[in-house]
């Protein structure tokens, strides 16, 4: 069994563009990908970095809270 389904987490959907999560109540601070930029050590895989789509979808994103009024909405 995933240990997404033993935890009862469900991935509904992804953001195509993670500054549309700002209106919110979150700032986005800082987003990076694992293919940015070019590492001899992937191998073969860093040819993802080749595929745009593919690239983005394996990436970071670091939020913060725009402040105690974005909980209560």
């Amino acid at each position: 069994m995933s240990v997404l389904k033993e935890s009862g987490t469900h991935i509904r959907r992804g953001v195509k563009d993670p500054r549309r999560l700002e209106a919110r109540g979150l700032r986005l601070l800082e987003r990076w990908g694992y293919f940015d930029r070019p590492e001899p050590r992937l191998g073969a895989a860093g040819l993802i970095r080749c595929c745009p789509p593919l690239a983005r979808a394996v990436s970071s994103l670091r939020y913060r809270l725009k402040g105690p009024a974005a909980l209560c909405q």
